[in-house]
């Protein structure tokens, strides 16, 4: 091969090289832009795990801190009832007495009782409402759409009670009452 030939091939060689190393430059630069916008692209859904992850750690809190609550005034009931069927109990003078005394104690004792798990309940109905919210929003502002105004009301726990009183108030008015006895005596 003549020096016309091989700087010809060589010429061609280098052109073909020089290309290729261009467009392989061009693509790395193309994929590292593809790459930049996909990282980019995590912000926003990182952002709506971050809020809804704060959003579910106040929700946490404010549950079991009510649910703690609750608890403590469950306690104090129970403490408080049994001190006071200890003192009938002590100050009965006979077995009638003491019997009469003590059933007289269970209406309020089931009272208590009752308001205490329609209590938790209602912790509870607000804490699966508030997880419900939550990730219904979450899901909508991963689809991209604006979170609507809230529209859900509040559990009232006066008007479930008031219909319970009344309903039970209408099945004991037939009834005769019983005279209730005062627990605590004057010494």
């Amino acid at each position: 091969m003549d020096s016309s030939k091989l700087k010809n091939l060589s010429d061609q060689f280098k052109g073909r090289v020089k290309y290729t190393a261009e467009h392989a430059i061009d693509q790395v630069k193309n994929g590292t832009q593809v790459v930049a916008n996909a990282v980019d692209s995590l912000t926003s859904p990182a952002h709506i795990l971050n809020d809804a992850g704060s959003k579910l750690n106040d929700l946490s809190h404010d549950y079991f801190g009510r649910l703690l609550k609750g608890q403590r005034k469950i306690v104090d009931g129970v403490v408080e009832d049994s001190a006071k069927r200890l003192r009938v109990m002590a100050d009965a003078g006979n077995l009638k007495e003491f019997w009469d005394d003590q059933v007289a104690l269970f209406p309020a004792t089931r009272e208590r009782m009752v308001a205490n798990v329609r209590e938790t309940l209602e912790i509870l109905g607000h804490t699966r409402d508030g997880l419900k919210e939550l990730v219904q929003s979450t899901v909508l502002e991963f689809k991209g759409k604006k979170t609507p105004a809230k529209t859900s009301k509040r559990r009232a726990a006066t008007k479930k009670t008031t219909a319970k009183k009344k309903s039970a108030s209408k099945k004991t008015a037939g009834r005769k009452a019983k005279p209730v006895a005062t627990p605590e005596k004057a010494a």
